[in-house]
């Protein structure tokens, strides 16, 4: 089996799929209606993919991962346990009309942006980054990205300074094993898709991760690698099988669970602290999980809120939004609708402080000040992370004028910046980058995601590509040993 990305989804058998996904919600007892505003969702969602060229776009790449993440794998999951797929959520029929007005509108977001951009080549053609060398630039991208970490540790950061502006744009370690692969499998004709600079990535990644207690620190060097071999159109062998089991079954029982030992990190805890409390939990893994499923049933007693599923489910909890949007959609729909502060202050939030010292930005708005509105959260408690998609926060903020006026309004901006910026994703690598980061702004990161990213993810993704190109190379020469240079055939034509 060779890996690609889907360009498009059959519609027709999307439709069976949804149909016969249909007949076994209402056997377990879903309403008619939900599961009929759920077939339209999972339909217009394939047919708006399309529209935008799949994964060739970034606008495509967004409604594939608000899709996915968002709303079908909750409700999918909910079929495999046998529960009403509208069962245990406030609200559900506001909640799937919500969804599929939130579609529709990226669809027409999306349709906007294809008539502006689709002729576009992107940055890294115009700068004619597909002629790099794939293994200096992997090189310097790793390096660079090992040496932020290190120097992370013993320089402080201070607003405005070079670091600051490097951080901000530090995507070079996922970057570098992109890079990495690309050029493992290229200069392999295909027969191996790693080598010693992206294993080392990889496990330094992943370890740094680990002490961390952050899981999208722990998988996104495995899933940059996997991308990657989508992009080179990757032939399986039975080894990658294995190792692809392997980590997922390793994601649920252990990486998920210990996550939680970020809640015991305290400010100057050392280094050799974090690698101890990594340690005792992995060793006890067993009893960490029982304490989180214990946590879990107290805190639903406490509250008097139940999970999207009858019992918890771990890191199936997190991967949908669903129960989460719900609640918020509920909660507006009662009265509650907040206002745009949140969007004026992520528009101010672009002008540097040393253009407007004295703006205000307003400190509402974000997952965390949602949960404190409804209720769920104690007044003390102003870090724990919550997230909602941009369907519920987009209704929070406006009611259906936030779907049908504010959604379209912000998602064309931001899908014209970035289809504009990377052109055909077909055509280089950075596109993946971009793949990573919308598999987490699309479903999670709300309505004011997209604001933040159009202009500091364009940043970023900019700043990558101008060093990938003019500096990484030098940088990696600097401490590769000699390697021949790359040929005149450019290397994006090669996969």
């Amino acid at each position: 089996m060779r890996l690609a990305f889907p360009e498009r989804i059959p519609l027709g058998k999307a439709i069976t799929c949804a149909a016969v996904l249909a007949v076994i919600q209402l056997f377990q007892h879903t309403s008619l209606s939900f599961t009929l505003l759920f077939f339209a969702f999972v339909v217009l969602s394939v047919m708006s993919f399309n529209y935008t060229g799949g994964f060739s776009r970034a606008s495509g790449v967004y409604i594939f991962w608000f899709a996915l993440l968002a709303v079908i794998f909750g409700v999918f999951v909910k079929a495999i346990f046998r529960e009403p797929a509208d069962s245990n959520l406030h609200e559900p029929l506001t909640t799937m009309m919500v969804y599929v007005a939130s579609i529709s509108m990226m669809w027409v977001a999306a349709a906007a942006s294809r008539k502006v951009t689709w002729n576009s080549p992107g940055l890294a053609q115009v700068l004619g980054g597909y002629r790099i060398n794939l293994g200096y630039s992997a090189a310097g991208c790793v390096t660079l990205g090992f040496l932020l970490i290190v120097i992370n540790q013993f320089v402080p950061q201070t607003g405005g300074s070079f670091l600051a502006g490097l951080n901000q744009i530090n995507y070079f370690l996922p970057l570098g094993i992109i890079l990495g692969t690309i050029d493992a499998l290229q200069t392999s004709q295909g027969r191996r898709s790693t080598n010693f600079l992206v294993l080392t990535a990889i496990t330094f990644a992943f370890a740094w991760g680990l002490v961390e207690f952050s899981k999208q620190g722990m998988f996104t060097p495995f899933i940059a690698w996997l991308l990657a071999g989508f992009y080179m159109r990757m032939r399986l062998r039975p080894v990658h099988y294995v190792f692809m089991v392997a980590f997922s079954v390793l994601a649920f029982t252990v990486l998920s669970p210990i996550s939680v030992g970020r809640d015991d990190v305290y400010p100057g805890m050392t280094l050799g602290a974090k690698f101890t409390l990594a340690e005792n939990l992995i060793l006890n893994v067993g009893q960490v999980r029982q304490d989180n499923y214990d946590d879990l049933i107290k805190a639903q007693e406490i509250s008097g809120e139940t999970g999207y599923y009858n019992q918890p489910e771990g890191l199936i909890d997190r991967l949908s939004m669903v129960p989460n949007d719900a609640a918020l959609i509920a909660f507006t729909s009662r009265g509650h609708v907040l206002g745009y502060a949140p969007v004026e202050g992520s528009f101010l939030n672009w002008i540097p402080h040393f253009i407007m010292p004295d703006k205000n930005i307003a400190l509402v708005g974000g997952g965390n000040y949602y949960d404190h509105e409804m209720g769920f959260l104690p007044e003390n408690d102003t870090t724990t992370g919550i997230s909602f998609s941009p369907a519920s926060e987009a209704f929070h903020l406006g009611g259906w004028q936030g779907i049908f006026i504010l959604m379209p309004l912000i998602l064309t901006m931001f899908f014209i910046v970035f289809d504009g910026l990377l052109g055909d994703m077909r055509r280089n690598p950075w596109g993946i980058l971009v793949i990573l980061l919308l598999g987490h702004v699309a479903p999670e990161a709300g309505i004011i995601g997209p604001i933040y990213e159009t202009m500091f993810g364009t940043i970023a993704v900019t700043g990558a590509i101008l060093f990938c190109v003019y500096v990484a190379p030098i940088l990696g020469a600097a401490v590769s040993p000699q390697r021949q240079i790359a040929s005149d055939q450019p290397w994006s034509e090669m996969g």
